[in-house]
């Protein structure tokens, strides 16, 4: 029985081995122990890489060359000096934007390019951590000396695994680009492990950065992807003419982080958010100048809930800040009630007394007594692709601009090429997402579960703006809006977990009785969903396991919302 079990595991290591032996090591950034060792061929790029600035100060010397008295070594600062500690590194060493010594890590500026190198496998594989600078401290993959693709770090310490799907380029020929423009906090960036494989591992995927990604647009009963675009006074999907008045949700893909401002913001006690430089603050007054158009502006601090002297993260929660604390890259909270902001410092009235504290490496603050207050629901939400967020009525004018209707306010003019998503509401469009359920059941095979997750895409690179992740065992009801004719439907794109392995069953049902029934598969096509409902005040949303429990398994429900018969046609096709 030995031998037979030997035997039949025997083609799993088989396999194993031949994986493993795809895998083209390209660079790790460990330096050689010797001058003997140096002139042993590695698995590094062949040639050179070359650097600017101080970033990458004392790289790409050979062994034993002294910079400014001292060894270089590919590890300026070492992994023991300095005032940062990273995690999840290969090795003792790794490139590292931060200065030889690690003294000011967020201070120096730099850019490394690698040598030119043949893409032979589908995926570039590497790792990388530090700030979130679209385009100003970033790792940029060059093809033809044209970026094809791009990355920035996620504000952490900890290097993760990324992988550009490289496949269209196989046989290509291309080089690394890593930039570092940024002063500010999180000004710098960490990468690793650069690896030619077929197997992501675990990386997480990011596709071309290029402008390939599709735009979506709800409009009637429809979901509709492809490429915006204004000819005139009309707006065309493709070649589809389509009536501003029936859009009810727009998201461009294309190019989103173009436009990322590397300032800092505000938000409001509405919700909304600014994106802005932070110039004074006086007598009550805040003065800023916003990214977007609309210039110098004198603010009410009673209307501001946050400063915010960064950027965040893509795709990551709200950081938890305390109010009347001021948040720094380095050092701890100090608690205090800001008195005034300068060009180069703010004072904290604090029990220590007046306290001047430098804006460098300042990450927020949060006033006392200042709740943020959900906008109405019946507002329209407009995001632009610097991460600024406005709520008001939407009035579409041309290819050059649309219109935002505030109450009590003068109406702001935005720029189409400034859009980065819009979602209608009101009375005919109500989103899932902003409605509170009726009530919940979850009950997972280890008892109480919160099987509903809200899932924010609004600043991904996602085909939606959000979705509800149901997992099984789980009910939720909400309240169905009334509708003049009665008649609503719900519409949404349905599709089975990211990486799930198992089958689940979707249904819908109102007042007990089910009227809707669909089994996801783990590789099943995500489908639009538009379905008329029947009678009744309260829908049922369901999702269970099959015969087998298998996890993780799942059902995201893409932009759901409920939309009104009036808004959609009666004999289109569901």
């Amino acid at each position: 029985m030995k031998s037979l079990s030997w035997i039949l595991t025997l083609p799993v290591l088989l396999l194993t081995s031949v994986r493993a032996s795809t895998d083209l090591l390209m660079e790790d950034f460990e330096e050689p122990v010797s001058e003997e060792a140096a002139a042993q061929p590695g698995p590094w790029l062949e040639g050179d890489w070359t650097f600017e600035g101080t970033a990458f100060e004392g790289y790409g010397k050979k062994f034993g060359t002294r910079v400014n008295g001292r060894i270089a070594k590919w590890y300026p600062g070492q992994l023991s000096q300095g005032k940062l500690r990273t995690q999840g590194h290969r090795g003792r060493a790794m490139l590292k934007s931060w200065g030889r010594r690690g003294s000011d890590i967020d201070g120096e500026t730099g850019r490394a390019l690698s040598p030119v190198f043949k893409i032979q496998r589908k995926f570039l594989r590497f790792l990388v951590s530090g700030g979130r600078y679209p385009r100003g401290a970033c790792l940029n993959l060059l093809i033809e000396d044209k970026t094809v693709n791009s990355l920035t770090g996620n504000n952490s310490n900890h290097l993760k695994p990324i992988a550009f799907d490289v496949a269209k380029w196989i046989g290509k020929e291309a080089r690394i680009e890593v930039v570092d423009r940024e002063t500010g906090a999180w000004g710098h960036l960490c990468v690793d492990q650069f690896v030619q494989t077929d197997f992501p591992k675990g990386a997480r995927v990011v596709r071309n950065s290029g402008n390939e990604v599709e735009d979506v647009v709800w409009v009637g009963d429809e979901r509709l992807r492809g490429k915006v675009r204004w000819s005139g006074e009309e707006i065309y999907l493709g070649d589809r003419r389509l009536d501003p008045e029936s859009v009810r949700s727009l998201s461009l893909g294309a190019d989103q982080s173009n436009d990322q401002s590397t300032s800092g913001f505000i938000v409001f006690r509405n919700g909304e958010r600014w994106q802005c430089e932070i110039q004074s603050l006086t007598k009550e007054k805040l003065s800023i100048h916003g990214s977007f158009g609309y210039g110098a502006r004198s603010i009410e601090l009673s209307s501001v809930h946050s400063l915010h002297f960064g950027p965040i993260p893509e795709g990551s929660p709200q950081p938890i800040y305390r109010p009347g604390m001021l948040y720094r890259t380095t050092g701890s909270p100090v608690p205090g009630k800001i008195a005034w902001i300068k060009k180069d410092d703010l004072a904290l009235d604090s029990a220590l007394g007046i306290l001047p504290i430098p804006r460098q490496g300042l990450l927020a603050y949060v006033f006392p007594d200042s709740p943020v207050k959900p906008a109405s629901a019946d507002l329209d939400e407009v995001g632009l692709k610097d991460g600024s967020l406005f709520f008001g009525k939407i009035r579409f004018a041309n290819e050059k601009m649309f219109f935002l209707e505030r109450s009590g306010k003068q109406p702001m003019n935005v720029a189409w090429e400034k859009l980065r998503y819009l979602i209608r509401s009101g009375k005919d469009t109500f989103w899932l997402n902003g409605l509170a359920s009726s009530s919940k059941e979850s009950h997972g095979p280890l008892g109480p579960d919160d099987g509903v997750r809200s899932m924010d895409y609004r600043r991904a690179s996602e085909p939606s703006l959000f979705a509800l992740r149901v997992l099984p065992k789980t009910k939720l009801n909400y309240r169905i809006p009334t509708s003049p004719s009665g008649k609503s439907f719900l519409q949404t794109q349905l599709a089975p977990l990211p990486n799930s392995r198992g089958t689940v069953i979707f249904t819908l049902s109102i007042g007990g009785k089910e009227f809707y029934r669909k089994k996801l598969s783990p590789d099943a096509i995500p489908e639009k969903l538009s379905i008329p409902l029947p009678k009744g005040e309260e829908l049922t949303v369901g999702v269970d396991f099959e015969e087998r429990i298998a996890y993780p398994c799942g059902v995201d429900m893409h932009d759901a919302h409920f939309a009104l018969a009036d808004i959609v046609k009666e004999d289109s096709p569901k």
